[in-house]
């Protein structure tokens, strides 16, 4: 059977939002489209994309890009990240044509292994990460500006914490920080010294100073006495 390909273009009614696209490939194959924003809100909107096939092509994948290119190029800088999915109305690169894939990755690792950046390479990366940003915050583009990431986000968090209390992943939080960590024995005094006359509840032993004491609190706070000495006001039991 013949390969061929097609440029296509989804539009999203509920954002009224397009996306030009192109796949080597069947047109009923279930491929989506390459962007990982527009493919995640079809994911949770099925029901809201409808795709329409803007042209064929069935000489070669090289042709098929070079078509593409030709609509993505109509559309406006303006319009990028706004009024379409896409970020970019030119054809990127495509090195994927190459047959060769493997080599080529291969090429790019061995270039890099063993490079050392300088400190002014490191700052210069950071601050033009930063001014990307910047950039797309301002125009309105970054991902966690649209409203699909941001449920996104809290749905996944409030999933993880759910039926948790918080301070459980505090605890299990400071336990993975400290897992195969060394304190030195200057950092091991300071902690001593710091500790030294507070209570310890390790396995449910005070320490000799709260030895025979209890809890106390006055509806607000809780402290630990030695029964009879304990202020005015203040009654047997912890807080709850």
């Amino acid at each position: 059977m013949k390969k061929s390909g097609f440029v296509y273009i989804w539009f999203d009614r509920k954002h009224s939002r397009y996306y030009i696209g192109s796949h080597w490939g069947s047109e009923n194959d279930g491929y989506i489209c390459s962007s990982n924003w527009m493919r995640d809100a079809y994911r949770r909107r099925t029901e809201d994309f409808k795709r329409k096939i803007i042209t064929r092509i069935d000489s070669s994948y090289q042709e098929l890009l070079v078509e593409e290119e030709k609509w993505l190029s109509l559309i406006k800088d303006e319009e990028l990240g706004k009024r379409y999915y896409n970020l970019n109305n030119k054809r990127i690169g495509h090195w994927t044509t190459n047959k060769d894939t493997r080599s080529i990755r291969q090429k790019i690792g061995d270039a890099h292994r063993g490079k050392t950046i300088s400190i002014e390479h490191k700052e210069a990366l950071a601050e033009g990460s930063k001014k990307a940003i910047k950039r797309m915050l301002e125009n309105g583009t970054h991902p966690f500006l649209q409203e699909e990431v941001r449920t996104k986000q809290i749905e996944s968090t409030t999933a993880k914490l759910k039926g948790i209390p918080r301070s459980q992943h505090v605890i299990e939080a400071c336990r993975q920080a400290n897992i195969g960590r060394k304190f030195s024995e200057e950092h091991k005094t300071k902690l001593s010294i710091a500790k030294k006359g507070k209570p310890s509840y390790k396995k449910g032993i005070p320490n000799d100073k709260y030895k025979g004491s209890k809890f106390f609190n006055n509806g607000k706070e809780q402290k630990m006495f030695f029964e009879g000495s304990e202020p005015n006001g203040w009654i047997k039991g912890r807080l709850i």
